[in-house]
C-alpha cells in the first residue's frame, strides 16, 4: 500500500468507496424523503429525534476514537498526539451542543443568561453567536479541514512540518464526502438542511479518526480490507441504531404527572386569555401565512410588552417561577410555542398555543396537536373571532 509518509497511510480503494458512499446515501434519503414523504422528514430532523442523536453518536465515537489515536500514537511515536487530543475535545463539545448538553433530555432549565440571549432558550454556547457566524464557521470547518488540509498533505514541504507538528489530517480519499457536505450546506436546497448537514460532517470526522486509527496499527494485505470495509459500515449502523434507540429511550424518559399537565393547561388558558384581551391589536407581521416561534420570541420581537402584566404573569402570585413567567418556559423547562397557519387553497386559519409536554420534544405538525404535546386553540376555521370549540379544549 503506498504511503504518504512514515505516518499515513493511502486508505484502499473500495474502504475509502464505501466511506463515501454512506455519507452520500444520507443526503440522497433526505432528498428522497422531502420529495416523497415530507411529514416523516420533519419529523426525523427536530431536536431530539434520530437525525440529532445519530449526529451525537458519530462524533461521540469521534471523540473517543481520537482518545485511541493519542494513546496508540504516544506509544508508537514517543511524543505528545496533541492534535487528536484536541480533535477527541472538539468531538465531545460538538456532540453535547448537539444534545444541549442534555437539557431536554433531563429536563433542567437553563441559567438565565441562555434563557434570554439564545434565540432557542437552550443551553448552548453555538446558538447565542449570530446565525452568520455560525454559517462561516461551519463552512471554514468543513472546507478548511475535509478539503485544504488533505490536499496540503499532498505538498511535500508542507506535509513535513503538518507531520513534524502531529496535525492530523482526513485521508485524500474523503474529499467527495467532505465536498458534498460543504457544497450541500451552501446551497441549503431544503427546509432542515443543516440538521442533515451536521450528520454528514459527522460521519465525516468519524471516518477520518477510523482510517487515521488503522495507519497506526499499519495491517496490509486482504485482512486490512475486509476489516475497514466492516468497520466502516458496521459503525455506520451503530450510529444510526444508537440514533433509534436513544429516541425511544427519550420518550419514556418522561417527567407526567396530573400536578404537572395541571399547571401546564392553567398556563394555557392565562396565555389564551392575554391573546383574546389583545386579538385586535396583534401586530400584522405575526398574522401572516405561517408562523411558528417560540413565544418569548414572539411577546420580544413585536414587544407584546403586555403580557408581563396579564393573567400568565400574574400566575407567580399562585406559585409559578419567576423565571419561567419572564420567559414563558413550560413545567417541562420547555418554551412555550405559538403557531399561526393559513391554508391559501381553502382559506382555513389555525392560531394555536402549546407546549412540548412531558417528552419535551415536538410531536405536532403545522395543523393538530398529536402525541403528548399539550396545547389550546385561539382560532380556527377562519373565524375572525377567537373560538375554541367544545371538541377541541385544552388536549
Amino acid at each position: 500500500m503506498p504511503k504518504i509518509n512514515n505516518y499515513y497511510i493511502r486508505p484502499m480503494f473500495l474502504p475509502a468507496l464505501l466511506a463515501n458512499l454512506l455519507v452520500f446515501t444520507i443526503l440522497y434519503y433526505c432528498y428522497w424523503l422531502i420529495q416523497n414523504d415530507k411529514s416523516f422528514y420533519f419529523s426525523i430532523v427536530q431536536e431530539d429525534n434520530y437525525i440529532e442523536w445519530a449526529t451525537t453518536w458519530a462524533f461521540i465515537f469521534a471523540s473517543i476514537g481520537c482518545v485511541f489515536g493519542a494513546v496508540r500514537g504516544r506509544i508508537k511515536f514517543k511524543d505528545s498526539q496533541w492534535f487528536y487530543i484536541g480533535l477527541s475535545l472538539f468531538c465531545f463539545i460538538v456532540a453535547m451542543e448537539e444534545i444541549s448538553w442534555g437539557q431536554r433530555f433531563f429536563g433542567y432549565r437553563p441559567p438565565n443568561y441562555f434563557l434570554e440571549n439564545n434565540f432557542q432558550q437552550d443551553f448552548t454556547v453555538h446558538n447565542i453567536m449570530s446565525k452568520s457566524f455560525r454559517i462561516i464557521t461551519l463552512k471554514i470547518i468543513i472546507l478548511g479541514y475535509g478539503i485544504i488540509l488533505p490536499l496540503l498533505m499532498l505538498i511535500p514541504s508542507l506535509r513535513r512540518i503538518l507531520n513534524s507538528l502531529k496535525v492530523v489530517a482526513p485521508p485524500l480519499e474523503l474529499i467527495p464526502a467532505f465536498a458534498a457536505t460543504f457544497y450541500t450546506y451552501h446551497v441549503y436546497p431544503w427546509e432542515f438542511t443543516g440538521e442533515v448537514i451536521e450528520f454528514m460532517m459527522g460521519l465525516c470526522f468519524l471516518f477520518t479518526v477510523l482510517f487515521r486509527l488503522w495507519d497506526l496499527k499499519q495491517t496490509e494485505g486482504k485482512s486490512r480490507i475486509i476489516g475497514q470495509l466492516t468497520t466502516i459500515f458496521g459503525a455506520a449502523l451503530i450510529v444510526i441504531g444508537f440514533g433509534f434507540g436513544s429516541v425511544n429511550f427519550a420518550n419514556h424518559n418522561t417527567k407526567n404527572t396530573s400536578i404537572i399537565q395541571d399547571a401546564c393547561h392553567l398556563e394555557l388558558e392565562a396565555i389564551k386569555r392575554d391573546f383574546i384581551w389583545k386579538s385586535n391589536q396583534l401586530n400584522s407581521s405575526l398574522i401572516k401565512n405561517y408562523s411558528h416561534l417560540r413565544l418569548y420570541q414572539v411577546v420580544k420581537r413585536y414587544e407584546f410588552d403586555w403580557m408581563y402584566q396579564r393573567q400568565f404573569a400574574t400566575l407567580t402570585e399562585q406559585g409559578l417561577p419567576q423565571d419561567r413567567a419572564d420567559f414563558f418556559i413550560d413545567p417541562w423547562n420547555m418554551s412555550y410555542w405559538l403557531m399561526f397557519n393559513k391554508n391559501k387553497t381553502t382559506g382555513r386559519v389555525r392560531f394555536s398555543i402549546y407546549s412540548f409536554g412531558p417528552n419535551r420534544k415536538r410531536d405536532s405538525d403545522h395543523w393538530a396537536i398529536k402525541g403528548d404535546d399539550i396545547g389550546i386553540i385561539l382560532l380556527d376555521t377562519g373565524l375572525k373571532r377567537p373560538y375554541v370549540p367544545e371538541n377541541e379544549q385544552p388536549f
